[in-house]
């Protein structure tokens, strides 16, 4: 069964093994530490039945007793608690169970003498209990009927009573329930009255089910596909899917659902981010599409991502998402700690942008990996890519710069070019169309330096002007006014600049004579001016001090002088401008590790980076998914030290994640890793793969 973020399967000999994500406990070995590959759970104990839900997993015993385990904050687990358990832990002491499904926060199951009991969350009505009142004890539902299939979605429920009658209940927001209303229900309601099923399946927020005849039918969302009729139309009654094909096995995920067919095919249709369908691609499919052709599967179970497969031969298939390690292959995508990428292509200059990655080799060649929903990658397509991909072949650049969802590079004769998102104007092409491929921009001029936004960009010419467009709702283009500019404007007329970054929506350069100045956005005291004051044209910020370096991220912003002194100001949530007095912010540069002399820094989000001067990489800030690559997910409120062993000489920052070149070229990126920002090839898989069991 797959969960949201992990996994579990029980062998043919009734051991039970479970991966990936583990927080909460869900996986049951008696920790919270994520399992990057099977893992027996419960020594001595055989089981018959597994469910995993979002953050919860229950099974039964071959003696048909019934035990949960992992997060219980709604009383999911059905113990009379809400304290999370990290262990398999009977549920209903001397009653039996033949069938358990666990929901997004709530579980049911069905006795071996056929009652339906429901318990955890009941905010839309998922345990139908005909109110709105959680359950921590499981509660009788439904009450002298009785029940053979039962599956909890994320907010609604389905079961098959003993007569073959569906029933439906809970959040009916996407017509999830199939009666063909959008009504929600705190009860059972029958649904296709006088239509016997044999199999049931609820989705985040859509159902599927197969008639005795083997008709798979399926209703409510259907935004990416996961229907499988051909559109992206919600259906609020239940529709014939892929009309003529007997279905043995069905299974609804968040977005997307797979099923096996009547010649043991399988088949997956709906969203496919991550390659969750297993087709080879992340494209979307409103159809039902043949997976794995040539194999032969006996089940399938989807996930919120990811999604695994049984074959008649009794071997685990997993694809998909992979960050938590779900998909059981020995390998984890996040990255907690420095992880060499193409570790035989050095590397001259790494970027970081929200959820993507470019890089300059030493051969000049631009390289791009990770998110590309709007075509921030450069190659034509807008397929994520979970290793780095050629971009612009036969171009040699020396500068790139990645934004938001943009990215904009200088070749080595210094032309600019800048693809991907462009709603705002931040390509500078004069238009808002998207680009896919990297398009000239401002041409005839040359430059030396650019820097990304999320919706703006700023540039400097090799005459040292700076030029900034796209979004200026703050000011952050610094030409005093509001306006959007769709093509390369001149800012502070006269000045030469030498230095240029620009963050969410608030801009730093330095001056060729090292006098640093802010402007745009200025909630959290970024621009440093020791005021809350907005400021629409370029500022001085400390005046006095000479600067050779800054990052601005749009929360906060750091700066080295040209003696190499640290200084960070703005927002300082998690310690991120390097004060251990959290939550106050700076309104003015304050000096961050004190007698450290520093050579370059990079931040985003609520995450720093710096280089010492002697190459030594420290990083500091909110630690999830071990974006600050020390190893751990603990938040550090002041620089630690990070990889010791390997000099540095370049780093970048991206939202989640992070990268750095060490001094030997070598390229190292660490953190999140859901849409192949790391560049490893790990973040996921877009055809089955075998898990091995053992």
């Amino acid at each position: 069964m797959a969960g949201e973020f992990h996994t579990c399967t029980i062998t043919n000999g009734g051991v039970l093994k479970c991966w990936g994500w583990n927080r909460d406990g869900e996986l049951g070995d008696g920790t919270t530490t994520d399992r990057i590959r099977p893992t027996a759970i419960n020594d001595g104990v055989l089981y018959t039945k597994i469910s995993t839900g979002t953050l919860h997993s229950c099974g039964i015993t071959r003696s048909g007793v019934l035990q949960c385990w992992g997060s219980n904050n709604n009383g999911e687990l059905g113990d009379g608690t809400t304290n999370s358990k990290l262990t398999p832990t009977v549920i209903d002491p001397g009653v039996t169970y033949s069938n358990v499904d666990a929901g997004g926060r709530h579980t049911c199951g069905i006795t071996s003498t056929g009652v339906l009991k429901c318990w955890g969350a009941n905010s839309n009505g998922e345990l139908g209990s005909g109110t709105l009142v959680k359950e921590l004890l499981p509660a009788v539902i439904d009450a002298g009927v009785g029940y053979r299939e039962i599956n909890a979605g994320a907010r609604h429920t389905c079961g098959i009573t003993v007569a073959g009658v569906l029933r439906c209940w809970g959040d009916n927001a996407r017509g999830q329930l199939g009666d063909g209303t959008l009504e929600s229900r705190t009860s059972p309601v029958t649904i296709d009255s006088g239509i016997g099923y044999r199999r049931i399946t609820a989705g985040n927020s859509h159902s599927c089910g197969i008639t005795y005849g083997g008709t798979l039918k399926c209703w409510g969302f259907n935004r990416v596909g996961e229907l499988g009729d051909g559109t992206i139309t919600d259906r609020s009654n239940p529709t014939v899917v892929d009309s003529g094909v007997t279905y043995l096995e069905i299974s609804a995920g968040a977005g997307h659902t797979c099923g096996v067919d009547g010649q043991r095919a399988l088949k997956c249709w709906g969203g496919n981010a991550h390659g969750r369908l297993g087709d080879h691609t992340t494209i979307s499919r409103a159809r039902p599409t043949v997976i794995d052709s040539g194999t032969s599967y006996a089940q399938v179970a989807t996930g919120g991502s990811h999604t695994c497969g049984m074959t008649e031969s009794g071997m685990t298939k997993c694809w998909g998402f992979n960050g938590m390690g779900q998909l059981g292959n020995s390998v984890q995508a996040h990255k907690a700690v420095p992880t060499a990428i193409e570790v035989e292509t050095p590397h001259l200059q790494v970027a970081a942008g929200s959820a993507h990655t470019c890089g300059i080799s030493s051969s000049n060649s631009l390289r791009c990996w990770g998110n590309n929903q709007d075509g921030e990658i450069g190659d034509e397509t807008i397929t994520n890519r979970a290793s780095p991909r050629t971009i612009d072949a036969g171009v040699n650049y020396a500068k790139v710069a990645t934004g938001g969802y943009h990215t904009c590079a200088i070749t080595s004769s210094g032309a600019l070019k800048c693809w991907g998102r462009n709603e705002d104007g931040q390509l500078g092409d004069g238009t808002t169309q998207n680009r896919y491929v990297p398009v000239s921009i401002d041409m005839g001029v040359q430059y030396t330096k650019v820097a990304a936004g999320y919706s703006h960009t700023c540039a400097i010419t090799t005459a040292g002007a700076l030029k900034c467009w796209g979004s200026n709702q703050d000011g952050e283009l610094g030409d005093g006014t509001s306006i959007t500019r769709f093509v390369p404007t001149v800012i502070n007329a006269g000045v030469q600049y030498k230095e240029i970054s620009v963050g969410r929506s608030s801009s730093c350069a330095i001056t060729v004579a090292g006098g640093l100045k802010c402007w745009g956005n200025n909630e959290f005291g970024q621009t440093g001016i020791g005021t809350y004051e907005k400021k629409l044209t370029p500022f001085p910020t400390d005046a006095g001090e000479l600067y050779s370096q800054v990052v601005a991220t749009g929360l906060y912003t750091c700066a080295v002088t040209v003696t190499g002194t640290l200084k960070c100001w703005g927002y300082n949530q998690y310690g991120v401008v390097g004060s251990e007095e959290r939550y106050l912010n700076r309104l003015l540069p304050t000096v961050v590790d004190a007698g450290v002399s520093y050579a370059k820094v990079s931040g985003s989000g609520y995450i720093a980076c710096a280089i010492t001067s002697s190459g030594l990489l420290k990083c500091w800030g909110e630690n999830a998914t071990g974006r600050l690559g020390t190893g751990s997910t603990t938040p550090q409120y002041a620089p630690v030290v990070i990889d010791g062993d390997t000099t540095y000489a370049n780093v970048t920052v991206g939202t989640m994640h992070a990268c750095a070149v060490a001094s030997t070229g070598t390229l190292k990126c660490w953190g999140d890793n859901v849409f192949g920002e790391l560049g490893d090839g790990t973040a996921y898989l877009s055809s089955p793969q075998i898990i091995p069991m053992n």
